[in-house]
Order: structure tokens, then C-alpha cells, then sequence
């Protein structure tokens, strides 16, 4: 059970037979407490990357199509990258022409342009950061295509060690692997507005800074991209987007628990993905939650047996 801070006897205990909703597809029911510390951030119904405040559920959409997922909940979370949105004055670069633009495709970036003078390796980079060896790191990096119809990220050790992957848009792959560390998963979507987000699991070789970094990949001078943001976490699944200004931000966990129910019951969940569990025979008091295998749940029910 969680410590929400504050009582469940707000809400009052109350009995009933079921089935119960404790989430639907528009968020929770009556009978659920929801608690988080921090702002978070949510897609909503346009496919744009929206701020939810303190102790707000999130109803999360598909980036892709806007299609709800549902209600939410994940564990705490920090961004390791110091500064989430690109901009020239923040980050730093290997070459090539840059400047900041204002084309806001998701609301919390405005957009930084980078392109080729002539080389394939021009690129922008977040400022270094430690990375420990052996250690799996997820990366999102959002971006939109531009002339260019490629790109690369790299990871490049102060030793000069570099990994790369990309490639085109349609089939990125490894560019070289094994050398500053390897990649092990990717996943790429497209937003409803025509961005790119980008997901890697980066497992490091070295126990240095590393610089992180995107760019067109092309020898074609004036190809480019507009590189809009970035996040770092030490985890081994990407969460979702976490702001941050100057130094790493930590979002707070999702708290979440029933109240106002007692006794036993069959709990019926069906996560984003439209996969479903059943938790037979469960006993639920105030506070009560299963343990639950995906992030996004679009509905939840309790039936008193």
C-alpha cells in the first residue's frame, strides 16, 4: 500500500456488489485516490506534448494518432540531461550550421535547426554527461525532418570512442556498434504533427562523459533537420517526456490506490494496448492496487465475489 498523505476517509467508506469501475477510458472512478508530487507530461487527443500539474491524473493519447491509451501511472523517473530543450545557447556542436527557430510542433519546444556544411558527421550535442560502463541508459530525442533525408545519433566517449545509428527515416539501423558502448532497441513514432520520437537503450563501455548527439547525416551542404529536445534516464524503459532548465529534474511517482472498498474481489484490467489481465480473488481494502505490467490502462473493474 502507498502513503498517499492524506486520508482515505475523505472519501467516505461505502459498499457495493460490483462490477465497479475504477478507471475508464476517461480517467478514474469514484472510488480511486491519486496522488503525484510533481508536474508530468501527457500527448493529448492532438498529439501534442501537454503539461498535467501536481497530483492531476494523465490521460495519455498515442502520439501517433491521437487514439486514447488511458489513464497513466508510472514509477518516479529522472532526466539526467540538463537541459531537455534545444536551443544554441545550451548545447553545443560538431560543426555544421545551427540556429534556433520557432516552429513549436510540441508545445514545450520551439526548435533548433542543424545542417550539413559538407560533411556527414555535423551534428548537435547535449552537453556531456557521465555515463557508467556496463550500465543501460534510455535516450529520447525528439526531432523534425527536414531537407535532409537521413539522420544519425551518436555517442562519442572522451576517450574518442563513438557509436553511431541511424541511417534513413524509414530503416534506421546500426551505423557502427560496439566501439563507445551498443544500442539494443529502438522504437521510432511519428507524431500526429509529423515529428519524430526516437527511443534507445544504450549500454555504455566506458565510465566517462559522453557527449549525445543528432544531425542529417549527409554530405549535402544545406541538408538538415530541427532537433527539438532530449532525455536521458538510467532505466531500461523510456517514461514519458521530463522537462528540465539548467540542471536534472526528477518526476515524482504516480500514487494511486482504491478507497471506500472492502472485501474480496475479481480485478479486470485492459491496458492501451487493449490487452487484458484479470487479479482473481483479490483483497481490497483502502490503499489497495495490483501490480499492474503496463504504464497506460484504458479501463479497470472490481466485481465483489
Amino acid at each position: 500500500m502507498f502513503n498517499f498523505g492524506f486520508t482515505f476517509n475523505a472519501v467516505g467508506q461505502r459498499s457495493t456488489k460490483g462490477p465497479i469501475s475504477l478507471i475508464t477510458p476517461s480517467g478514474l472512478g469514484a472510488f480511486v485516490i491519486f496522488s503525484r508530487a510533481s508536474t508530468a507530461y501527457t500527448y493529448d487527443a492532438t498529439g501534442d506534448l501537454v503539461s498535467v500539474p501536481i497530483d492531476t491524473p494523465r490521460l495519455d493519447h498515442a502520439p501517433s494518432s491521437g487514439s486514447v491509451l488511458g489513464t497513466l501511472i508510472e514509477p518516479a523517473s529522472t532526466n539526467i540531461f540538463t537541459h531537455s530543450v534545444a536551443r544554441v545557447a545550451d548545447w553545443t556542436f560538431n560543426q555544421g550550421a545551427y540556429s534556433d527557430v520557432a516552429l513549436y510542433p510540441l508545445s514545450p519546444f520551439p526548435g533548433m535547426s542543424i545542417a550539413s556544411t559538407g560533411a556527414s558527421f555535423h551534428r548537435t550535442n547535449h552537453p556531456n554527461v557521465l555515463l557508467q560502463s556496463g550500465v543501460t541508459y534510455a535516450i529520447s530525442i525528439w526531432f523534425q525532418p527536414d531537407t535532409s533525408p537521413n539522420f544519425r545519433l551518436s555517442f562519442r566517449s572522451m576517450s574518442g570512442n563513438q557509436t553511431n545509428w541511424g541511417g534513413t527515416f524509414a530503416a534506421p539501423q546500426a551505423l557502427s556498434q560496439g566501439v563507445a558502448g551498443t544500442v539494443s532497441s529502438y522504437d521510432q513514432t511519428t507524431t500526429v504533427g509529423g515529428s519524430i520520437m526516437l527511443r534507445v537503450l544504450f549500454t555504455p563501455n566506458e565510465t566517462t562523459d559522453y557527449s549525445i548527439g543528432l544531425g542529417p547525416f549527409s554530405e549535402t551542404s544545406g541538408a538538415s533537420l530541427t532537433v527539438l529536445g532530449a532525455q536521458l534516464e538510467q532505466a531500461t524503459h523510456p517514461s514519458s517526456y521530463i522537462n528540465t532548465i539548467g540542471t536534472s529534474q526528477t518526476r515524482a511517482p504516480d500514487l494511486i490506490g482504491t478507497s471506500g472498498l472492502n472485501g474480496t474481489y475479481d480485478v479486470h484490467v485492459t491496458y492501451g494496448d487493449n490487452t487484458s489481465e484479470t487479479f482473481e480473488a483479490q483483497t481490497v481494502s483502502d490503499g489497495y492496487w495490483p501490480t499492474l505490467s503496463q504504464n497506460h490502462v484504458k479501463s479497470m473493474t472490481a466485481k465483489l465475489v
